[in-house]
């Protein structure tokens, strides 16, 4: 293995000791009021402005430049999907992160 494979080896694969009770004695922030809104559809556009270009694509094969060029339909279908999570953490949105995707065949 090489040096700069066995450093980081080394540096993510360590075993540590860990005191969870200590978690009780740190102080907690104070809650924002401002984060206590789902965001707009214009917090969600600009948030999508903000991403860099030209990034990896996800698992799911969607690219930064794809979800900065969705259309206004598109937008408000993803801001009242954050609405739903955001008021109904009850649902069981994990069970969402195993997709089955299908491919596509091209000509």
């Amino acid at each position: 293995m090489n040096t700069l494979g066995t450093h980081y080896h080394a540096i993510f694969n360590r075993r540590a000791n860990i005191d969870y009770s200590v978690l009780k004695e740190i102080k907690q922030c104070d809650n924002s009021p401002e984060l206590g809104t789902a965001p707009t559809p214009n917090e969600i556009l600009s948030a999508l402005k903000h991403m860099k270009n030209n990034k990896a694509p996800s698992f799911l094969e969607v690219t930064t430049d794809m979800l900065k060029n969705l259309p206004i339909n598109s937008v408000l279908l993803l801001t009242d999907f954050f609405h739903e999570y955001w008021n109904h953490l009850e649902i069981d949105y994990e069970s969402w992160h195993k997709v089955q995707t299908t491919g596509k065949v091209s000509a």
